[in-house]
């Protein structure tokens, strides 16, 4: 008699959990894009540092 090993998860999970993950990384990238707009249309000109450092603080 052979074994035959059935997976516990089905792989539908595991694609739903891609989307899932695909879904806030464009979230993400929107609302970061979104602070940067907002930090450059107060700060006009601003070096790349703080520029990360001011977004950082208004995304926490």
């Amino acid at each position: 008699m052979r074994r035959t090993r059935i997976p516990l998860l089905p792989p539908l999970l595991d694609e739903r959990k891609k989307v899932c993950v695909e879904d806030i990384i464009k979230d993400r990238r929107y609302a970061i894009d979104a602070c940067v707009v907002h930090v450059m249309k107060r700060q006009k000109v601003l070096p790349y540092q703080q520029l990360v450092l001011e977004c950082a603080e208004q995304n926490v």
